[in-house]
């Protein structure tokens, strides 16, 4: 495993704050010469034009010119078929606002990560005509591992936002197989009721189906 690798997976494995993955990620970016990044979470199909990133870094006036475009980065990233896999990526080959304002400011190149397409987006920026193969596949082995790290940490929980304790019963009957009426024969509660439970955990969480709300809820230990 190469050096700088094995200390930044270290960093990740240490990691018990939003500050600590904080760090980890300016680190990232120092270490393979980017120039900005952001991590965002990924709805269903796309990225989320909406989502708060879990952690930006690098140049302020990058991370400016994600958030001003950030409609126009969700449709281009969806068409350029990069939502679902690992891709580098060069401004040159796009025609818009967004590939404009970056060259403005020398960011011609960068890379496009998302695990799957599962989970989250993270996209880096920098002043790269090209990237070598093995820093690629380095930075995405890293990558999978800062997933991970979000997950465990409950980073992708907005600040401030925690399921009631009966939002995080309902989510739990349902990861059980059960309909809103079945948990609500449980509980006592109505299955409009439970319903009206589950769709405040969804807007919470940030999701729009329940399997994807239950997976999520796992995947933060909010259920077991």
């Amino acid at each position: 495993m190469p050096l700088r690798q094995e200390a930044l997976e270290t960093r990740l494995r240490q990691a018990s704050s939003r500050h600590d993955f904080q760090e980890f990620f300016e680190v990232l970016l120092q270490s393979f010469k980017m120039s900005f990044g952001a991590i965002v979470p990924k709805t269903t199909g796309c990225f989320s034009p909406r989502a708060t990133p879990i952690a930006t870094a690098g140049s302020a006036s990058g991370i400016d010119l994600l958030d001003k475009h950030r409609k126009e980065l969700s449709e281009w990233i969806s068409s350029s078929g990069t939502i679902n896999e690992p891709a580098h990526w060069n401004f040159d080959e796009y025609d818009g606002s967004l590939s404009v304002s970056l060259e403005a400011i020398g960011i011609c190149s960068g890379l496009t990560y998302a695990d799957g397409g599962r989970r989250y987006v993270v996209l880096l920026g920098g002043q790269h005509s090209t990237l070598v193969r093995s820093d690629f596949n380095e930075i995405c082995v890293i990558l999978s591992r800062a997933m991970n790290c979000i997950d465990r940490l409950g980073l992708a929980l907005p600040s401030g936002v925690a399921l009631s304790p009966r939002e995080t019963e309902v989510l739990g009957w349902i990861s059980e197989g059960k309909s809103s009426a079945e948990a609500g024969m449980i509980v006592g509660l109505s299955g409009h009721t439970i319903t009206a439970y589950l769709n405040n955990a969804m807007r919470k969480l940030d999701c729009v189906t329940r399997p994807q709300v239950v997976a999520k809820a796992l995947r933060l230990k909010l259920i077991e």
